[in-house]
């Protein structure tokens, strides 16, 4: 949801932003159903767990990221507060921002998206169906799952410093 929020604050107030880089977003496949988004995030939930549970425990001079706990801790949210969960999912599937995101770039502001490409919640293919030039000044993709930067932030910290070099280039161009 955070890529929503951070759309509509941009949209609202063009002012204040200069570029956007969204990851992982939600609101830019269309309109969606909440039995496939549920699945979607459920079975990306139960990989990363059962892919950290599996993995080689690291050191902790290796630690980057989450582990097992922080997926375990995610799924904990939604065992939680379920009414809640399935609120956050039903927003998600009817939110739309990509006529949003047209307006911001058509006022200037840059904007990337990083996606990882097993992400089953927002699959790549919809993505890159749903979204062109008149949304984006740069689409990434990172190897990963729904949520994996949460697991593994490292990957994504590198490409959203490379993506708002890139938009800080493009930026400049524009006023040349």
């Amino acid at each position: 949801e955070g890529s929503i929020f951070s759309v509509m604050a941009a949209y609202l107030y063009p002012e204040r932003f200069r570029n956007l880089v969204l990851v992982d977003p939600a609101g830019m496949i269309g309109k969606d159903n909440l039995p496939r988004l549920a699945s979607g995030f459920s079975i990306d939930l139960i990989k990363q767990i059962i892919s950290e549970m599996t993995k080689e425990k690291p050191t902790k001079d290796q630690t980057t990221g989450g582990g097992p706990l922080d997926a375990l801790k995610a799924a904990n949210v939604l065992i939680k507060s379920p009414l809640q969960a399935i609120r956050s999912v039903f927003a998600i599937a009817n939110s739309d921002i990509r006529n949003m995101l047209k307006s911001i770039k058509e006022k200037g502001i840059g904007i990337s998206v990083i996606h990882p490409v097993d992400d089953r919640a927002f699959p790549m293919e919809k993505m890159q169906e749903a979204l062109g030039v008149e949304h984006l000044d740069g689409f990434y993709s990172v190897k990963g799952s729904h949520n994996s930067y949460f697991l593994d932030p490292k990957p994504y910290t590198l490409l959203i410093d490379n993506a708002l070099d890139d938009l800080e280039k493009k930026s400049k161009e524009r006023l040349i």
